[in-house]
C-alpha cells in the first residue's frame, strides 16, 4: 500500500509542476511534461505531502542584486506524470488504497495546483561532509525558515547518518553559501516530521505559504 500511495504523491506534485508550466507558457511544454494522467476525482494524499506539494510554486528571491524567480517543473524523460520509469500510475489501485488507509485513520488532503505562490522549502542543498548531514541555503537566508527545513526532511533518507536523497537539481543556482539551516538531524527524523504535521491543526482549505 505505501508504494501506492507514494506514486499518487509522485503524480501529485507533477500535477502541481505541470500547472505552473501552463500558466506560463514556458518553453518547457513538451508532451512529457504536461500531458494529463487518468484521474476520476481530486486527488487526496497524505497530508504532510499534501502540505509540502502545495508550497511547490513560483519563489521570488529575496535581498539578490538580481531578480530571480525560480520555479520547479519536471525532467522531460526518466518517468510518466512524475512517477519513475519502471512503475505505473493506477488510479482504482489508488482509491482502493486511500479508502484503506483512512479507515487506519491516516489523513488525506487535497492540493490546489492553481495557487501558484509557493515556498524555498525545495531549494535547499543538501550537504554530507565528515559524517554531519547539513540543510545549506543556496540563497540568502531570508529565503528559508525553519519551518521549510521540517518540510525539507519528510523527503530525506532517515535510515542512516548520510540521508542524501536529492529532491531537486540546484545546479543553476550556483555554488554560493549563505549558511546552514539544519545541522546533522536525527536518524528517523524523516518519520518523525510525517507524523508532526499529520498532527498539526493545518487549514488545508486555507493555503498560505511558510
Amino acid at each position: 500500500m505505501a508504494a501506492v500511495l507514494a506514486t499518487g504523491c509522485m503524480v501529485m506534485a507533477y500535477l502541481k509542476c505541470r500547472a505552473l508550466v501552463l500558466a506560463k507558457g514556458f518553453h518547457l511544454c513538451d508532451s512529457n511534461r504536461v500531458k494529463m494522467p487518468m484521474i476520476t476525482s481530486d486527488l487526496m494524499i497524505p497530508s504532510p505531502f499534501a502540505f509540502s506539494i502545495q508550497q511547490l510554486g513560483y519563489v521570488d528571491v529575496d535581498d539578490l542584486n538580481i531578480l530571480l524567480k525560480v520555479v520547479p517543473y519536471f525532467p522531460s524523460d526518466g518517468h510518466t506524470f512524475g512517477v519513475p520509469n519502471g512503475f505505473t500510475w493506477n488510479n482504482d489501485e489508488y482509491i482502493h488504497a486511500v479508502e484503506y488507509a483512512r479507515r487506519l485513520g491516516m489523513h488525506f488532503s487535497i492540493v490546489y495546483p492553481k495557487v501558484k505562490c509557493g515556498s524555498a522549502w525545495w531549494l535547499f542543498k543538501q550537504e554530507f561532509s565528515e559524517g554531519i548531514f547539513k540543510l545549506q541555503c543556496p540563497l540568502p537566508e531570508t529565503n528559508f525558515t525553519e519551518t521549510m527545513a521540517v518540510i525539507h526532511t519528510l523527503f530525506l533518507s532517515g535510515t542512516q547518518p548520510n540521508m542524501t536523497n536529492a529532491i531537486a537539481d540546484l545546479t543553476p543556482l550556483g555554488t554560493d553559501n549563505y549558511g546552514y539551516m539544519l545541522f546533522n538531524p536525527h536518524i528517523g527524523i524523516n518519520i518523525d516530521s510525517y507524523g508532526a504535521f499529520s498532527n498539526q491543526n493545518i487549514d488545508f482549505d486555507n493555503w498560505s505559504t511558510i
